[in-house]
């Protein structure tokens, strides 16, 4: 029996693939399970415009995140201040929260999901690089120098 699927499954294929299985696993597991439907030319149509819309809108994402990106570097480093100790060791961190309220300030929208701390939070004061990763095929590294005030 032919079938679109709808989303992965192991060893049968991919979301959106056209498969061929047994018609009792496609009667009595997939189509219930809402895992695939059956793949007549209306369905198989439908289903081309209705990935294509879904490839636009993750063309666009993707253009979102490298205009960020772009907007980030355009900055250079982002200055983040902190009170800290004689030997440069700060009081607590600085974390994903207040590096994106230093972004912010800037002007620039940031989730703080999109940024990567490699290391966990920062403690001493100095330059460091963060991952920012707005987009999961898309990410880049910043640099975040922290001053004692």
């Amino acid at each position: 029996m032919r079938l679109i699927l709808l989303e992965k499954i192991k060893n049968i294929g991919n979301a959106g693939q056209v498969v061929e299985v047994k018609s009792g696993y496609a009667r009595n597991f997939l189509i219930p399970k809402g895992k695939a439907i059956f793949a007549s030319k209306e369905n198989i149509k439908n289903h081309e415009l209705h990935q294509r819309e879904l490839e636009e809108k993750s063309f666009k994402k993707i253009l979102n995140a490298k205009d960020k990106i772009n907007q980030l570097q355009s900055v250079g480093k982002v200055i983040v201040y902190s009170q800290a100790g004689s030997k440069g060791k700060l009081f607590g961190s600085v974390g994903p929260s207040e590096v994106v309220t230093a972004i912010k300030s800037l002007g620039m929208e940031v989730n703080k999901k999109e940024l990567i701390f490699n290391d966990g939070n920062l403690h001493y004061i100095g330059v460091h690089t963060i991952v920012f990763q707005p987009h999961k095929k898309v990410k880049t590294d910043f640099l975040v120098e922290i001053i004692p005030c």
